[in-house]
């Protein structure tokens, strides 16, 4: 009996179903494992956090430099956004004294931003690496107005927080860019990881079986 139905299928060229079914879903699993590759190759991995800026913690330790004293109570010795309301109401210029004290002051700030850098040029998007340096720049050259007695401590005050608005609007319109432009080359990467699956080449298998003295084949 064995004999026989072996022979039926060398004759017919059918093979059992449980070997068909088999060769058939390893066929299918070799094809998923293809797509997964090729999503995964498509997938944005994903980026660990960044370290914190070490220039924030480098201005914010002038606020207790000793160096400074004497400007302390006229000058945010850290960052625009601590300024009081009293500094920009202040009408007197700086002594020479005072302006010896922000000299001292300029360029501890210049410091912080260079030892930053590095960090900069890491973690940073080139175009919001650029409005910082804009922005750093700028206050430069309006701290030198300040020191040169062009300014008030008041009109110092109120024009640094203008500078300091005016960048932070530029950093945030910069960085709502940044990730709209990330947004789309990840959804253009889905669609073309999709596309690929829809074109991928699909196993194919026939299965013949013998009914009476016909020959029946079906492919799938």
């Amino acid at each position: 009996m064995r004999f026989a139905r072996a022979r039926a299928l060398r004759i017919s060229g059918a093979r059992p179903k449980g070997m068909l079914g088999g060769q058939m879903e390893k066929a299918r699993q070799v094809a998923i494992v293809a797509a997964v590759v090729v999503i995964a190759g498509c997938a944005t991995p994903t980026t660990p956090p960044a370290p914190p800026n070490p220039m924030i913690a480098c201005v914010n330790a002038l606020a207790s430099d000793q160096r400074l004293v004497s400007i302390r109570e006229k000058v945010s010795l850290s960052s625009a956004d601590k300024q009081t309301f009293d500094m920009m109401t202040i009408t007197s210029k700086p002594t020479d004294s005072e302006k010896q004290a922000i000299a001292v002051w300029v360029k501890a700030r210049q410091e912080c931003f260079d030892g930053s850098k590095s960090w900069a040029t890491q973690y940073l998007h080139p175009a919001l690496y650029g409005t910082g340096a804009r922005t750093h720049s700028s206050l430069l050259v309006l701290t030198a107005r300040l020191h040169n007695g062009e300014l008030t401590y008041g009109e110092y005050a109120r024009a640094r927080a203008a500078l300091y608005n005016e960048g932070t609007r530029e950093w945030n319109a910069i960085a709502q860019r940044i990730e709209e432009q990330a947004a789309a080359s990840e959804e253009a990467d889905r669609n073309r990881a999709m596309m690929m699956l829809r074109n991928m080449p699909w196993p194919s298998t026939t299965t013949c079986n013998m009914i009476g003295r016909q020959m029946f084949c079906t492919t799938f």
